[in-house]
């Protein structure tokens, strides 16, 4: 009897997925969805045929795009970096949606079209409609001035002689701003813009008060002259008929690794691993320049700006005896006089995050005995460390722009350490880094606040 229920069951459950038809839902009869860049929510629902009281799945797939159009560019959502998501169909669930935004990402592309399949189910098969066609217009405005806009690829050209070949040419360029302004408040801007085809330096010396705050990440349209300052290739914008606006936000994209600093690296957020320090001194509240050499011995040029202990902290964050991973701006500074420029490469790091110890030789804490616990965090979070001396010491909590939220102090005791942080609720929701900073080493793990 009992092998009878069971071949029932088996049986039920085969028919039950041969039955099994996921599709999509509420969709134009075309398939075909319009939308401008930053415009509305874009819903896409799909159907479960035969809901039951167990977890099923199906993937939404990228299936086909134009050249242009990228996944969490144009569209934010795919968070896992992947072209595709799995749906996931709990118990008794009919109905399972999957939502895009249009992102207004500052250049000037024309149309993105994407094609989305479902596929892949854990059991049954897809039905009809299967695929969606999204289209994306390109929202932006004319120039503001009505000079001829360019793709800072066409800028720079071919870069003769380390400066651009539009150098004293007039014209607008949109992108995606990078970088910290490097100018006093109210008194204009310095900072970096990249578009898909390339980067390049911004400068002003007044701000306009249609944008009166620069920030990484904000979308943008420049009219200017181009020009160069040092061999660091730049668009001028500060007299009579030039400005700044803003169009939007947009993702900043990761750093890319280089191992040198050079024409190709100038503007561009990348990331150089491997450095000791070899000549400088880390300053409390001034520009300074520290020299650095990776693996190879190739020496670099650091340069701290903006006032280090408002972005970055006083106690030192770079010291002898320790190896270091940096994220910053490709920059120049070259010297020289004559009319090629390809010497005085700087890295502009942007905040404190972006100066990570890899290794030490001199600690006074073990790296591989400091944990924090949870890393999901909604009002208190656990230290623990394992010191191998008495010592006060520094415990910063340090968003992703760098800027200290909270400062403390404790005392560690030789051996092991617990300790906890209380009352993280009052910080917004968010990714942090936890600081702990001793008279020779820095020591730093990631958490988030949740609400």
């Amino acid at each position: 009897m009992k092998k009878f229920i069971l071949l029932i069951s088996i049986i039920l459950v085969y028919s039950g997925s041969q039955a099994q038809v996921f599709s999509l839902k509420s969709i134009p009869a075309n398939r075909f969805i319009p939308r401008k860049e930053g415009g509305s929510l874009i819903n896409i629902d799909i159907r479960n045929s035969m809901p039951m009281s167990m977890l099923m799945s199906v993937k939404f797939v990228l299936y086909g795009k134009n050249v242009d159009a990228m996944v969490n560019t144009d569209l934010e959502q795919f968070s896992n970096g992947l072209l595709y998501d799995t749906i996931q169909f709990g118990n008794n669930d009919s109905i399972r949606r999957f939502s895009f935004k249009p992102v207004l990402d500052g250049f000037s592309e024309g149309n993105d079209t994407f094609v989305f399949k479902i596929s892949q189910p854990s059991m049954g098969t897809i039905g009809s409609p299967d695929s969606v066609f999204i289209v994306i217009t390109d929202s932006l405005a004319a120039p503001i001035t009505g000079r001829p806009l360019y793709n800072i690829g066409t800028v720079r050209g071919a870069n003769k002689n380390g400066i651009p070949d539009s150098v004293n040419k007039s014209c607008s360029i949109r992108g995606i701003l990078y970088g910290i302004n490097r100018r006093a408040a109210n008194l204009g801007y310095q900072m970096f813009i990249c578009d898909a085809t390339g980067c390049i330096g911004i400068f002003s010396g007044k701000t306009y008060a249609i944008y009166p705050t620069a920030a990484e990440g904000d979308s943008v349209e420049i009219s200017g002259i181009i020009e160069h300052f040092r061999g660091l290739g730049q668009i001028k914008f500060s007299a009579t008929g030039d400005t700044i606006r803003k169009l939007g936000f947009s993702n900043v994209k990761a750093p890319q690794v280089v191992t040198a600093l050079n024409e190709a690296s100038e503007a561009k957020l990348v990331k150089l691993d491997g450095l000791t320090l070899s000549s400088g001194n880390w300053l409390a509240d001034s520009a300074f320049e520290l020299k650095m050499k990776n693996s190879a011995n190739l020496e670099f040029s650091i340069r701290i700006e903006n006032k280090p202990s408002t972005n970055f902290s006083a106690p030192a964050a770079i010291t002898s005896g320790k190896t270091y991973s940096i994220t910053g701006m490709g920059s120049q500074f070259d010297q020289t006089t004559g009319t090629t420029y390809t010497v005085g490469y700087q890295l502009l790091p942007r905040k404190l995050s972006d100066i990570v110890s890899t290794g030490s030789s001199i600690s006074s804490l073990s790296a591989l005995n400091f944990t924090v616990f949870p890393t999901l965090v909604t009002n208190t979070m656990h230290v623990y460390m394992d010191a191998t001396l008495n010592e006060s010491v520094s415990i910063q909590v340090i968003d992703l722009l760098g800027k200290v939220v909270r400062e403390d102090r404790t005392k560690l005791n030789m051996g092991e350490n617990i300790f906890q942080l209380s009352q993280l609720d009052v910080l917004p929701q968010g990714n942090y880094i936890l600081n702990i900073q001793t008279s020779n080493n820095q020591l730093r793990k990631q958490f988030s606040i949740v609400k």
